[in-house]
C-alpha cells in the first residue's frame, strides 16, 4: 500500500472511529454506575483537561497544524507538550472524547473511544512517525528515545 493510500486508511480510521463513538453514546441504555452530578464533573473536567492539551500543542507547532502525515515543519518540535510526548494532540482528542462519553453516562461510548478510537490515532501516529523519522533522521530518533508516544515518558531520578 503506498504512502497516500496509506493517509487516506488513517484518516477514514480516524473519521469512522469518532463517528462510531459518537454514535453509540446517545443509543446506549446503560449509564455508568455512578451518579448523574459525578459523572458531569468528571466528564466536563476531561473535556476541559484535553481541550486545554490540545490548544497548548497546536500553539506549539502553530503553522505546523494541518491535518496531513507528511511533517510541514522544518524542525523537530520539542517544546509545549512535545517536551514530554511525541503525540499529545491525539491524546488530548482520545480524552475529550472519552469525557463526553462519561459527561452522558455512556460507559459503551467510554469502551468505544477507547477500543475503536484509540487504535485510530496509533496507526496514524505510526504513520507520522515513519514520515518524521524519514525527513529528520537521528535528530527524530534521539528525540523519540527521550520522550513517550502519546503518555510522557516516566524517567528515574539519578541518585
Amino acid at each position: 500500500m503506498g504512502r497516500s493510500s496509506r493517509d487516506t486508511v488513517a484518516v477514514a480510521a480516524f473519521v469512522t472511529a469518532i463517528a462510531v463513538v459518537v454514535g453509540v453514546i446517545p443509543l446506549s441504555r446503560d449509564r455508568i454506575p455512578v451518579f448523574q452530578s459525578t459523572a458531569i464533573f468528571l466528564g466536563w473536567t476531561l473535556i476541559v483537561v484535553g481541550s486545554a492539551l490540545d490548544v497548548w500543542t497546536v500553539a506549539s507547532i502553530r503553522r505546523g497544524v494541518a491535518g496531513r502525515v507528511k511533517p510541514l515543519l522544518d524542525r523537530v518540535v520539542r517544546g509545549g507538550p512535545y517536551r514530554h510526548m511525541r503525540h499529545p494532540v491525539y491524546l488530548g482528542m482520545l480524552v475529550i472524547l472519552v469525557g463526553v462519553a462519561w459527561r452522558l453516562g455512556s460507559w459503551p461510548g467510554v469502551v468505544a473511544a477507547v477500543l475503536l478510537f484509540l487504535p485510530s490515532i496509533i496507526y496514524r501516529a505510526r504513520l507520522e512517525e515513519t514520515a518524521l523519522e524519514k525527513r529528520f533522521g537521528n535528530n527524530w530518533d534521539d528525540y523519540r528515545l527521550q520522550t513517550g508516544f502519546l503518555l510522557p515518558r516516566v524517567r528515574r531520578r539519578q541518585p
